[in-house]
């Protein structure tokens, strides 16, 4: 991945598509955004760098508000739109720090 800002953009967009239509295919945005959630990761370390705490941090929230309010992983009880606020700010953090 030669551009994170470009990948976390295109996962906000399959977010939001999710949002808007219900009858988005769920199967396939949770595919895209965990491919792109893990070449996020992988892009410090083909540059030699380390992720910061925080990115950790912010890159696991992604992950999991994600999952969640596409019903791959435990929601705790809170609904869909609440996680995609959840992972729309982790997405705007993301942004700032790449």
């Amino acid at each position: 991945m030669n551009d994170p800002v470009s990948a976390l953009n295109k996962i906000s967009q399959l977010l939001n598509s999710t949002i808007q239509n219900e009858a988005a295919d769920k199967n396939s945005v949770f595919a895209a955004t965990a491919i792109l959630i893990q070449r996020l990761r992988d892009h410090k370390s083909h540059n030699n760098e380390h992720l910061s705490g925080y990115l950790q941090v912010k890159i696991a929230e992604l992950e999991w508000h994600s999952a969640a309010m596409l019903g791959f992983d435990v929601t705790n009880g809170h609904p869909t739109d609440q996680h995609h606020r959840w992972a729309c700010a982790a997405i705007d953090a993301l942004l700032e720090s790449f």
